[in-house]
């Protein structure tokens, strides 16, 4: 990803409060996450939901564009590692925890469009991905898999909410 993290096309949701959110976690403040700590980290629901369904985008797009390229799957803790070097481009960052879940979600994203695509489709969706990494580029693939890309992180929280509410 040679773009800013930010620059991702945080209108494709069309969810005006996710918007919000993530524009606004793309302000400069001191580091996002500090306060979250150790490996059973919860994935954070707000400031830092919008940097998290950038991230989860940013690294399918990563991903796919890796496998068409290569015929290769990232590892989860080369995802990990790749948001932990895009969120130090804006002075951000989270625990690696919490990268690790984000690196599996979005890799649960691509395998899922690499297994019901044909090649070229796939192609296709890895390019368009990348394209819409730039807020300037108007993508309805990138728009629905933004919103893909926000399910998966609501669905990922609410299995851990209810993995540690008392039954």
């Amino acid at each position: 990803m040679d773009g800013h993290l930010c620059d991702v096309q945080w209108s494709a949701g069309g969810n005006a409060q996710a918007n919000r959110q993530a524009r606004a976690a793309c302000a400069p403040v001191p580091v996002a996450g500090a306060q979250m700590s150790g490996e059973n980290a919860l994935l954070s629901p707000t400031p830092e939901r919008g940097i998290s369904i950038a991230l989860i985008f940013a690294l399918a797009a990563e991903r796919l564009s890796v496998y068409y390229s290569h015929d290769q799957w990232l590892k989860e803790d080369q995802g990990a590692t790749l948001a932990a070097d895009w969120l130090a481009r804006s002075q951000r960052r989270l625990p690696l925890a919490e990268r690790r879940q984000l690196s599996a979600l979005s890799e649960q994203l691509t395998r899922q469009i690499a297994d019901t695509l044909s090649r070229e489709a796939g192609l296709h969706t890895a390019h368009e991905m990348m394209e819409a990494l730039d807020a300037n580029y108007e993508s309805e693939i990138g728009r629905t898999l933004m919103m893909e890309c926000e399910r998966l992180l609501d669905s990922a929280l609410a299995d851990q909410a209810s993995s540690i509410l008392p039954r």
